[in-house]
């Protein structure tokens, strides 16, 4: 399986961390089929083969639709679309765009995941 990520975060850049990770873990996930890389240009990332596109919501797009336009136009051509939600909440920033989307990969999750499900009026945490 290949999964290509378009972003921003070059290894000297900050934010670099959300994807150490696939970095650190490289040689094991080759092990196990899965091929992981970056685009940094949104023209490059649409040409390049993949199993799944993989968007990552910090990429600054020049048109304030970008993010879904580009969403919509791979699925149209029938490929697997994930949104990279790196923001630092345990919550969803971006749902406006979980239709736009197949799924959504989250930096962090909480512990306990039926938090998600219930409203304690915690600002922090957003049920879904």
């Amino acid at each position: 399986m290949r999964i290509i990520f378009l972003a921003e975060q070059k290894r000297h850049i900050n934010y670099f961390n959300d994807f150490f990770v696939f970095f650190k873990w490289g040689k094991q996930l080759r092990k196990e089929g899965i091929d992981v890389s970056i685009s940094y240009h949104k023209d490059d990332f649409e040409k390049k083969p993949a199993d799944i596109y993989a968007i990552s919501n910090r990429y600054k797009f020049s048109e304030a639709d970008g993010l879904k336009n580009l969403a919509n136009r791979l699925k149209q051509k029938g490929k697997k679309v994930a949104l990279l939600d790196a923001n630092d909440t345990s919550g969803l920033v971006n749902f406006d765009l979980i239709k736009d989307v197949d799924f959504i990969i989250k930096k962090q999750v909480l512990k306990d995941r039926q938090a998600y499900t219930q409203n304690n009026y915690d600002l922090s945490v957003r049920p879904w």
